[in-house]
């Protein structure tokens, strides 16, 4: 879901326009949530469909089930990429999602849905550590 330019991928490196977004996304999700975003360049969310992890491409939904966890992958197309800091991305598809969780659904793209087990493989080791702790 994030992109080369990504929070987790700059760690250590984050100056001017990337830091004070940073620290803008941190006041969204938390002490808690920012590092998961420093980490993996996930942000968590819990809202009324599950549990969310926003990246600057789209985000995951997790959702629990009698038989186990379904997760549904949602992309969103970035026109710019050039244009806003990686955080401050996540930032803007974070607050969309918080205002209509619903109507994200509707104007993201499903890409998959599945168990945990199948989508895993495609992640990166950081990004399989978020979606396993949501």
């Amino acid at each position: 879901m994030g992109s080369k330019k990504s929070a987790a991928s700059r760690r250590g490196e984050s100056t001017g326009p990337e830091r004070v977004a940073l620290g803008l996304l941190g006041d969204l999700v938390g002490r808690a949530g920012i590092d998961v975003v420093r980490e993996s360049g996930l942000a968590p969310y819990r809202g009324e469909l599950g549990s969310w992890l926003v990246g600057e491409q789209g985000a995951f939904l997790v959702r629990r089930g009698a038989i186990g966890s379904r997760v549904f992958s949602w992309c969103v197309r970035v026109g710019d990429e050039d244009g806003l800091p990686a955080a401050d991305r996540v930032a803007h598809l974070l607050l969309a999602l918080r205002e209509d969780e619903a109507g994200f659904a509707t104007v993201a793209n499903l890409n998959f849905s599945g168990s945990r087990a199948r989508v895993a493989p495609f992640l990166q080791p950081a990004e399989r550590a978020a979606l396993k702790s949501v």
